[in-house]
């Protein structure tokens, strides 16, 4: 239908889009199913079959969709090219279906709620960045206790930088130990080195001969004063000190 220069029509008109005209400035008179131009307002169910354009490019207006809760709302703000969500407004996206540029993102919701309450800042979660370990290898230090052993698991003193509960340790280089103190047997191959109170180019080595049966040395229980020369004997010296040349006692 032509529209004329009428103001006014009713609910079920059909209106053709080469029919809309300057003429639409004058109806000021709508039912609930058609809005008026100027300031429209949409009160009733609308059903658009085909594209609805808003502004042109570089010239854009603000578009509003209202919640039914109050203050719930989707706004895309011409003016700062943003689409805003307030109040109760939310997006739902179903798992698998989110993709950031060109990147899907495969996580699931539950995998992403394990970060809620992470407090790690940028620079500590950029620590990970290039890590290799595979989750069997993350595991080994799982549930370890701070200064004390367990099988299969990583190492990690405690705050004293101590360590408790090695059982065999086996060094193929040099064990350089300071102030330290042993428990129980000690097997070392060729000899024992000692530095000193200093470290310089001195030591004292303590060698053996590669043995041909088993051999034991024997420190008596008693004090000793410089060891400058081997003493053995089938019995414990009377005395701490040597002062003569190597007395070997055989019977």
């Amino acid at each position: 239908m032509a529209l004329g220069s009428f103001t006014s029509f009713t609910a079920g008109t059909t209106i053709v889009a080469s029919q809309m005209n300057s003429n639409f400035a004058n109806i000021v008179t709508w039912s609930n199913e058609v809005a008026r131009l100027d300031g429209a307002a949409f009160t009733g169910a609308c059903t658009w079959t085909n594209t609805i354009t808003v502004g042109s490019d570089g010239t854009g207006y603000d578009v509003k969709f209202f919640g039914d809760t109050a203050g719930a709302y989707m706004l895309w703000d011409q003016s700062v090219d943003d689409l805003i969500l307030a109040g109760a407004a939310r997006i739902v996206i179903p798992d698998g279906q989110l993709v950031l540029a060109s990147t899907a993102v495969t996580a699931t919701a539950a995998e992403l709620n394990i970060m809620d309450g992470v407090t790690a800042d940028t620079a500590e979660i950029n620590k990970l960045d290039g890590v290799t370990a595979t989750t069997a290898e993350i595991n080994t230090v799982a549930g370890v206790t701070a200064g004390t052993v367990s099988a299969s698991k990583a190492v990690v003193v405690d705050s004293n930088a101590d360590i408790t509960a090695f059982r065999n340790i086996t060094a193929t280089g040099d064990v350089t130990a300071v102030n330290a103190v042993f428990s129980g047997d000690i097997t070392c191959q060729d000899a024992i080195t000692f530095e000193g109170s200093s470290a310089d180019d001195h030591e004292t080595t303590i060698a053996v001969t590669n043995p041909t049966a088993d051999r034991t040395v024997t420190i008596a229980d008693q004090d000793y004063g410089h060891l400058r020369n081997v003493y053995v004997t089938s019995s414990e010296p009377s005395s701490g000190l040597f002062t003569g040349d190597l007395w070997v006692n055989t019977a």
